[in-house]
């Protein structure tokens, strides 16, 4: 399962970056998405933009930080 976690869109609207969360195989999905890419773009060109953004797709980096600031936390309460 691959969440869309947030996207950034450049002021120009030419770029986007897409971050996403895998519950398994992150680089997999990362894969993936990016092979779809064409498809992606051809379906946004339908919406009648007059600039389809350069899309990116990157793993969110946050996610793994959430995760070992839990088990901080729960290592805290099991010392107290």
């Amino acid at each position: 399962m691959v969440s869309i976690t947030d996207v950034e869109v450049s002021e120009d609207f030419s770029y986007a970056t897409v971050y996403i969360s895998a519950l398994e195989s992150p680089e997999e999905a990362l894969a993936f998405l990016e092979k779809q890419l064409p498809t992606l773009r051809r379906s946004l060109g339908k919406i009648h933009r007059s600039r389809v953004p350069e899309i990116r797709f990157r793993i969110d980096p946050r996610i793994d930080r959430g995760g070992r600031v839990d088990d901080l936390l729960e290592q805290e309460q099991g010392e107290a």
